[in-house]
């Protein structure tokens, strides 16, 4: 399926911006083998940065021209933490977190909580990686994970010429949707042929999608992508579509 984005016909609403600085960082996905998607993603142009681990999983990020990072996670050290080997036995791969990036952790923590968006655990521990998770089932479907860093320079790598504008997401209850991605993390909405679009500067977009499903709250759905290297047919990975723009 082709995708186009058609210019907007302007912002649709901006709610306020409760959690200060935030905005989309990364959108990662869980798979078996850290090493499935790599020929697939050098193909279309994304750009591979470094392979860290932590208890749990290994964990590897693609750039992307926009700005947003797609996180590959496999299980590793799963004695000390089998939380992403459960995800996938559970549901297979796919999606499994969005993260945004806030100024300050302990009040986006307060915040969401005031907001009705309650914090499944956090972490103060490290001072270079603060982090906070809202369960999936309150915040239609997927985790939102809320990080506060260091400002952190990304390696020089070679520039990726694949772009991934869009994270299409399929949501049950849209004016929640907006309560979370808009109001609460600040994304600017508008309606695009695609739907409604929530964008935060220097990073992918959601697009929003209504659906019927009474199984599930949501789901990331597909990822849109472009770029010299992008064939015309859509690829089904690691449990999602990457649809091509044109």
């Amino acid at each position: 399926m082709n995708v186009h984005i058609a210019d907007g016909v302007g912002p649709l609403r901006q709610g306020p911006t409760p959690i200060g600085g935030a905005v989309l960082d990364h959108v990662a996905v869980g798979v078996g083998d850290l090493a499935l998607p790599r020929p697939f993603l050098e193909s279309i142009g994304a750009s591979p940065l470094s392979i860290g681990d932590a208890p749990g999983f290994r964990a590897q990020q693609w750039l992307f021209r926009s700005g947003i990072r797609l996180e590959i996670l496999a299980p590793a050290r799963v004695a000390e933490n089998d939380f992403l080997e459960r995800f996938i036995q559970r549901g297979g791969p796919g999606p499994h977190h969005l993260t945004f990036l806030v100024d300050d952790l302990s009040e986006a923590v307060a915040t969401s909580e005031s907001a009705g968006f309650p914090i499944l655990y956090a972490n103060f521990d490290n001072p270079l990686w603060q982090e906070a998770f809202i369960h999936p089932r309150h915040a239609c479907g997927t985790v939102v994970q809320l990080a506060q860093a260091p400002d952190w320079k990304v390696p020089d790598v070679d520039p990726p010429s694949a772009d991934l504008p869009v994270i299409n997401f399929d949501v049950c209850d849209e004016s929640r949707a907006l309560a979370l991605y808009g109001d609460l993390l600040g994304g600017v909405v508008s309606v695009e042929e695609q739907g409604v679009l929530l964008s935060w500067p220097g990073t992918a977009s959601i697009a929003l999608h209504r659906t019927e499903r009474e199984d599930l709250p949501g789901r990331i759905r597909s990822f849109a992508v472009r770029g010299p290297h992008v064939t015309a047919a859509p690829t089904t990975l690691m449990g999602v579509e990457f649809e091509v723009l044109t």
